[in-house]
């Protein structure tokens, strides 16, 4: 079952109940447990979908993926490409993360600005 059908018939169960008399909290607490085997917190996000949907009149969009506010410099192919010839160009018993660090932030890269990449 997808994300959306799940969320569908959490909203829908939701409405339901409230037309039944239910308290939202008790509906919500109800839905979360037996459909998602979670607690309080899963109850408040359904409930959160429930205003979502009545107010917007669609599904709330999923928040996953959110919290990442800078992109790994990894995540550029170029920058992979040169760290990954770097890498492999040493021997076995010279490779460390330490020394892949200090290639990265003096030699790969030294024109963008770099936080901590590894921490000691």
């Amino acid at each position: 079952m997808g994300f959306e059908k799940i969320q569908v018939h959490a909203i829908t169960a939701h409405f339901q109940g409230l037309r039944a008399g239910q308290s939202k909290r008790k509906i919500s607490t109800t839905i979360s447990s037996v459909s998602f085997l979670r607690g309080p917190y899963m109850a408040r996000v359904i409930r959160n979908w429930g205003m979502h949907f009545q107010t917007m009149r669609t599904l709330p969009g999923a928040e996953l993926g959110r919290g990442r506010k800078i992109k790994s410099l990894l995540a550029d192919q170029d920058v992979a490409v040169e760290c990954q010839t770097f890498f492999r160009s040493l021997p076995p018993p010279q490779r460390s993360v330490l020394r892949l660090k200090i290639y990265i932030e003096n030699i790969a890269v030294p024109h963008h600005r770099l936080y901590k990449f590894v921490r000691h």
